[in-house]
């Protein structure tokens, strides 16, 4: 079952609408709004909430984070970001956004301690 532990947390409008996107991970654009991370790339945390455009959402940044899988994941996994910010099991070139802390598979939500340390 997953767990959230000890989150810190900032708040950012929404550069789109992510009403769907609820403990996914989550950037900061050119704007300065919150989207979707895609593929590999960094991650300033997982979005909590589900906020619509220009409305503002919490992103826990660092703690124990619930975060929907996006595939197959093994409990200690370091974990990176598919194309609609999910956790995938990181490979050489993505950025390791945190550590799973229990197994999933593809759309279950899953506790992933948070600690963006690089490129796999």
């Amino acid at each position: 079952m997953a767990i959230e532990q000890n989150l810190a947390m900032i708040t950012l409008n929404a550069g789109a609408d992510l009403s769907s996107k609820q403990y996914t991970f989550i950037k900061i654009n050119s704007s300065g709004k919150a989207v979707n991370t895609v593929d590999g790339e960094r991650s300033i945390g997982v979005l909590q909430d589900k906020p619509t455009l220009d409305r503002a959402g919490a992103i826990a940044h660092a703690g124990i984070s619930k975060v929907v899988a996006g595939g197959t994941i093994a409990s200690g996994a370091a974990v990176a970001s598919d194309l609609n910010g999910k956790a995938i099991t990181a490979t050489t070139g993505k950025q390791i956004l945190g550590y799973a802390l229990e197994a999933g598979a593809n759309n279950r939500i899953i506790s992933v301690l948070l600690d963006r340390v690089g490129a796999a």
